[in-house]
């Protein structure tokens, strides 16, 4: 049993039944003696096979292919969940809160309070190093910024190839995060001029879209 194809195994098993079945009950009536009944038969048996085939086929790659993306959707969403714990919760100013589980609004007043991510950077516990990004971060708002919009993209450019697969509301929450303000005025500025320009309103809007991602990929967990 263990080289057996299960798909290939149900589409053949299921035939079989399927023909002896209906082969069966035709040939204990009048219809199974006569031309149209023999056509029926054969086109029923064709359409359970082609039925079965396409499914069985295609259910099989997409769980492949989501095996692929569940992962990459799952570290892009944990990644800014991360940055947000990190910086704007940081053990200085709010500590004890999971961004996982924070809402729009608790985002929106600790941004708005400014203090969190004016507070300077606690290097003891490490600081992730971008090879791409040469800015040196001072605050929690620099690294909020270069924990969020580097990897972000990173994970954006290795989902192009399988867009194609990919749910049609999961990859309209993708492009309204790549079209986003925060990745096109933030984002450009730290990869392009090695500057920071944060403005609170487009990172809000950027975390929302987040949020509804981490919603919408729940059903793909393995």
């Amino acid at each position: 049993m263990k080289n057996f194809d299960y798909p290939s195994g149900v589409v053949f098993i299921a035939l079989v039944v399927t023909c002896i079945g209906f082969g069966y009950m035709l040939g204990t009536s009048s219809i199974g003696n006569s031309l149209f009944g023999s056509f029926i038969f054969s086109l029923f048996s064709s359409f359970v096979f082609f039925f079965l085939t396409t499914k069985l086929s295609e259910n099989r790659n997409q769980k492949r292919i989501n095996r692929v993306i569940y992962p990459k959707l799952k570290e892009l969403v944990d990644q800014v969940e991360y940055a947000v714990e990190t910086c704007i919760f940081n053990e200085k100013v709010a500590k004890g809160y999971i961004a996982a589980n924070a809402d729009i609004d608790t985002v929106s007043r600790w941004l708005e309070r400014g203090s969190a991510l004016d507070v300077s950077i606690d290097r003891s516990n490490g600081i992730i190093q971008y090879p791409n990004c040469k800015y040196e971060p001072k605050t929690y708002k620099d690294l909020l910024v270069i924990y969020t919009v580097i990897p972000v993209i990173e994970y954006l450019g290795e989902l192009k190839p399988y867009y194609f697969a990919i749910d049609k509301d999961i990859l309209d929450c993708l492009a309204k995060i790549n079209s986003a303000h925060y990745l096109r005025i933030t984002g450009k500025e730290l990869i392009e001029l090695n500057d920071i320009f944060f403005i609170p309103p487009h990172f809000i809007e950027f975390w929302s879209l987040v949020r509804e991602l981490h919603n919408r990929i729940e059903y793909l967990k393995m």
